[in-house]
Parts: structure tokens; C-alpha cells; sequence
């Protein structure tokens, strides 16, 4: 039986050199929640699991499971399960002995060890090849071996590091769907790191977005993407069109002033007043080429290029020096050359600080 814990990072730092590849970062995980760790290359959120598994020491701040501070406590006594991106798995070893190892080294009877690596095999589909070493096994499979081996000791935490990365396309949804489907079914707690976007927001109840050590942003996928905080997470999330300009009206809604001398209308913020520099951001998806039924924005636009993307058609335009994307239906023929309106619901036109 797996004991959930919540897990909570209270302003943690840790340098490597003159690099802070974790910094200030405070988090509140809860129990049984599938949180992601998401960012690019080097932003610091794999120093970030190393430092809940034990393997890193902060140079300031705790680390806390449920309210017990476990920031000295030894990696061995978190009582975590660790799934590493290259798998780290024992390529003497049958598959019954990678995935046994763990509960050997706790001293673990013989027959519960058997009965334990027998059901975990069974959850994650690998019934029939307890006696096949890591080299008969796919790339899948091996990944399925580490994340059983993890389980198996039943810990209070599972970490998950790219665990996916070294899959192909395909293989990759497929082993999404199945992590997904097993921690839903253990309920355990669940922090998982990757540079994917898609894959955070496919797997995710709730994302943190790391940049430069810090936490920019911790939300649910649809606010994350819906309403990004700042100008990187809406470019780092997904492709944006990014329309910089000055707040000329705040009432009902903000009207900006864009550079390409486009007004648009967004929803009314706190902390902005006429007079400030911002940017509107509008996802390609949510321009149209109908009149939404709310109230809308509209941008006119030269056609540069038309690109089909299976499921719809990629759109490039001209406004002044500015590049627009947009996505239209592919039963709707435009060619290059052609002006173009574009709108987009006013609720669907998100402004952010400039400087972020």
C-alpha cells in the first residue's frame, strides 16, 4: 500500500559555481497530484527533483514531506522512487532482479519480494519476461522495467526525470498513456520533469514553468496556456503572435496602441494603466476568419504564405514589418498576395508586462 505525502520546497537555492540553477524556489505539491516540473535545457528543474530525491543539498531553504523537514535526511530514507531518463537499469540482470533490487538492499523476505515484483510486473505489462535481460527488451519495455523497480519499493514519492526523451514519437504517447494510467490507479504523489510542452500538458494536474533557476508560473495546463504570466511562458507554451504596443483606454476593457498601429481590446488587468508599454498576445488557433459572436479584435493582414498542416491550414501574413501567424480550415482557399481580416475574441487576447 503506497502513503501519499505532499511534498513543499520553502526557498531553495542551489548554486553550482556562479550559476543559481535553483533559485527562491517555493512549491506546494499536494498529495497523490501529478506535478510537472517544465522548462527548457538548463533552467534548472532537474537540480530541483535531485533536491526532493536527497541527492542534492540546498544551499538555503527545506525541503518538507507532509511537515516533516527532510532536507538532511539521506536519499535512501525519503522513501522516494527515482525514474531516470537513460533508465540506469543493470544489464547483468534479469528483469526479476532489476526490478527486485531495491526491496533486496531493505531486506525484504524472499517470498514478499516474489510476490511484490510479481504484482508490480503485472501493472506495468511485462507479464512473461522476468527472465529476459535489458538488452532483449525494446526501448519501451526497458522504460517499463525502471518505472516498476521504482514502484516496487512502494515509496511515498515518485520522480520522474525525462523519463521519455529517449523514446520515439509513437512509443512516447504510448508510455504518456500508461504513466498516466498507473498513477492514477496508485494515486501516488507524482513530480515529473521535462523541457516537452505538449507532454506537460497532456500528463499534468498542475505545471510550475522554470526559467533560469526561478519559478515563473505554477497553474493547471489550461491556465497555463490560456493565460500565461509572462511574455516567455506564452512563447515557451505553444507559438503565440506577440503584438507589442501602449495601453491608450482602461475602462470596461484595456485598448492598446500597437506599433502596427492596430488597436486591441483585452481583458481589464490591475496592475496596468494608460500610458504603459505591454504586449498583446494572440494564439494562432484563436484567430477566425468569421465574426466571433463576442466581442472581438480584428487585425488586416497580407498573405506571405500558405501551409498545409493536416488538420488545418497555416496562414503567415503581413502587418507593416510585423509576421502573423494564423490558423484557418483547409476547405477555405486564400493565396499569397491576398489581404485578409483575422479576428479574435476579446476574451481570447491576453496583455502582458513588456518588461517580463
Amino acid at each position: 500500500m503506497i502513503n501519499m505525502v505532499s511534498v513543499k520546497l520553502v526557498n531553495v537555492i542551489k548554486r553550482f559555481g556562479e550559476v543559481i540553477a535553483a533559485d527562491h524556489v517555493n512549491l506546494n505539491i499536494k498529495d497523490g497530484e501529478f506535478f510537472t516540473l517544465l522548462g527548457p535545457s538548463g533552467c534548472g528543474k532537474t537540480t530541483t527533483l535531485r533536491i526532493i530525491a536527497g541527492f542534492y543539498h540546498p544551499d538555503n531553504g527545506s525541503v518538507f514531506f507532509d511537515d516533516e523537514d527532510v532536507t538532511n535526511l539521506q536519499p535512501e530514507k525519503r522513501q522516494t522512487g527515482m525514474v531516470f531518463q537513460n533508465y540506469a537499469l543493470w544489464p547483468h540482470m534479469k528483469v526479476s532482479e532489476n526490478v527486485a533490487y531495491g526491496l533486496k538492499v531493505r531486506k525484504i523476505s524472499r517470498n514478499e519480494i516474489k510476490e511484490r515484483v510479481t504484482r508490480i510486473l503485472d501493472l506495468v505489462q511485462l507479464q512473461g519476461m522476468e527472465n529476459r535481460t535489458p538488452f532483449q527488451l525494446s526501448g519501451g519495455q526497458q522504460q517499463r522495467v525502471a518505472l516498476a523497480r521504482a514502484l516496487v519499493i512502494e515509496p511515498k514519492v515518485l520522480l520522474l526525470d525525462e523519463p521519455l526523451s529517449n523514446l520515439d514519437a509513437k512509443l512516447r504517447l504510448e508510455m504518456r498513456r500508461e504513466i498516466i494510467q498507473i498513477q492514477k490507479k496508485l494515486g501516488i504523489t507524482t513530480i515529473y520533469v521535462t523541457h516537452d510542452q505538449e507532454e506537460a500538458l497532456s500528463v499534468s494536474d498542475r505545471i510550475a514553468i522554470q526559467h533560469h533557476g526561478s519559478i515563473q508560473q505554477v497553474a493547471s495546463p489550461k491556465e497555463i496556456y490560456d493565460r500565461p504570466k509572462n511574455a516567455f511562458i506564452a512563447d515557451f507554451i505553444g507559438q503565440c503572435n506577440f503584438f507589442p504596443g501602449t495601453i491608450e483606454k482602461v475602462n470596461k476593457y484595456v485598448t492598446v496602441a500597437t506599433d502596427v498601429e492596430e488597436r486591441l481590446r483585452t481583458l481589464k488587468y490591475d496592475d496596468v494603466k494608460i500610458g504603459d508599454r505591454v504586449i498583446c498576445v494572440v494564439r494562432p488557433e484563436n484567430f477566425s476568419l468569421n465574426k466571433p459572436t463576442k466581442e472581438f479584435n480584428v487585425v488586416e493582414c497580407e498573405i506571405t504564405s500558405v501551409i498545409f498542416i493536416g488538420k488545418s491550414n497555416r496562414i503567415y501574413g503581413k502587418i507593416g514589418d510585423m509576421t502573423v501567424l494564423a490558423e484557418i480550415p483547409t476547405d477555405v482557399t486564400v493565396e499569397p498576395g491576398e489581404r485578409l481580416s483575422l479576428y479574435a475574441s476579446i476574451d481570447e487576447t491576453t496583455v502582458l508586462p513588456i518588461t517580463s
